[in-house]
């Protein structure tokens, strides 16, 4: 699992790209990269585009990311707009919705997009 962090100034966004197979030590990693840029400047709004990820995690995994996240500095302040491409990644379609779910389960604030322009709209609102 690969990724590349950066963040927009302009809207205050950490913006995360990742790519390869998903890994649950890529996931954890990547999140404490994302978490550490996004205190560091000062914001809470985060945009992760999983385009071009492959499936790699198990449901219990999936089940288990929002604790995670939460282990990794992720709180109920922070917004989290996921993207991905249900025509590419219909096979993980039920695998972010599950994620979702389970991260609203866990007062965490995660909604699912299709489109980076869409995803910031609502990190902005």
């Amino acid at each position: 699992m690969e990724w590349k962090i950066e963040y927009i100034a302009q809207d205050a966004i950490v913006n995360i790209k990742s790519s390869g197979q998903a890994s649950w030590e890529g996931n954890k990693k990547m999140s404490e990269e994302a978490i550490s840029l996004g205190r560091k400047n000062k914001t809470n709004k985060f945009m992760v585009d999983h385009r071009n990820l492959e499936p790699g995690l198990s449901v219990l995994q999936i089940d288990d990311l929002p604790g995670m996240l939460k282990d990794t500095g992720i709180n109920t302040d922070d917004k989290m707009a996921i993207i991905f491409d249900p025509s590419r990644q219909a096979k993980m379609t039920d695998a972010f919705s599950f994620f979702r779910n389970s991260a609203i389960l866990n007062s965490l604030q995660v909604q699912l997009f299709t489109s980076p322009e869409d995803a910031a709209a609502w990190l902005k609102s």
